[in-house]
């Protein structure tokens, strides 16, 4: 998948922007964390699995044909920012008259991840196999099955989690960071006063928020500097906390007029 990241209460003030402080913040601007949508996960049917499963082993053994009957004659095409003030972008691709035409064309919507020939320009026979790549990883990177706004009555590869970049942009422009500082965790997770293993709790992130990386402090290696809702800065050791970003990517399938199976999208997230 392209680029994929993921105390007791003092008050109900500080449940609703999910940090808990242990102790007065030491200074610099408060804020209110953005809301995350949770993902929205989907259980897909037998039919879609049964496809999903022998289309996967078509990719892996190069099945043309069957890759081919596959993959829609017309594909949604969906790229996202790293930067998540950027609203995702959606264009509309085919028919096509060949199989490797639609590979073709898939390629240019991964993240970037093919690999030029010496002069920096495009094969096809590299298209090909990074399109391939992608299809695979897709379908076996472990996410959920789940849904995506952009793409009513389809079933994707991926969950999901719904945002607003507006208010994203907001926060970003309030504390001076850029919209790709904020990030998620997927559990009630600690953050210290100092970069320390033996510091004391500062406030405690909770799941359901976007929160914001301090990049104008300088944290020490393997550690973040975090912006505290309540204002000042905490830290969180890299090696424990992996701080998520709700970006998309995978692939999509949707019913054909014959009620069968097809992929019909594929969604990405580059520069």
């Amino acid at each position: 998948m392209a680029l994929h990241w993921r105390g007791g209460l003092r008050s109900f003030a500080a449940l609703l922007i999910g940090v808990v402080l242990v102790s007065p913040a030491l200074g610099g601007p408060a804020y209110t964390p953005v809301k995350l949508a949770p993902a929205s996960t989907v259980t897909p049917p037998a039919e879609l699995v049964s496809t999903a499963t022998d289309f996967l082993k078509a990719v892996r053994t190069g099945n043309g044909d069957a890759i081919g009957a596959t993959i829609a004659e017309r594909l949604t095409l969906i790229d996202g920012a790293l930067d998540l003030a950027l609203p995702r972008h959606r264009k509309s691709v085919g028919p096509f008259n060949t199989t490797e035409d639609k590979l073709v064309a898939l390629s240019n919507y991964i993240g970037g991840d093919v690999e030029p020939l010496p002069d920096g320009s495009l094969s096809q026979p590299n298209q090909l196999k990074a399109a391939r790549q992608y299809i695979v990883d897709a379908l076996t990177d472990g996410q959920s099955w789940g849904s995506d706004p952009m793409l009513k009555g389809a079933i994707c590869s991926y969950a999901y989690r719904s945002y607003d970049p507006k208010a994203v942009k907001k926060l970003a422009d309030q504390l001076g960071e850029p919209s790709s500082a904020l990030f998620y965790v997927d559990a009630p997770t600690p953050v210290l006063k100092s970069a320390g293993a033996k510091a004391e709790v500062a406030a405690t992130l909770m799941p359901d928020l976007l929160y914001v990386v301090d990049y104008q402090t300088d944290a020490p290696i393997y550690w973040h500097a975090i912006h505290l809702p309540d204002g000042g800065t905490g830290f969180i050791a890299h090696e424990k906390v992996e701080l998520r970003k709700p970006y998309a990517g995978g692939i999509c399938f949707g019913r054909n007029k014959s009620g069968a199976w097809q992929m019909i999208a594929q969604v990405s997230t580059s520069l």
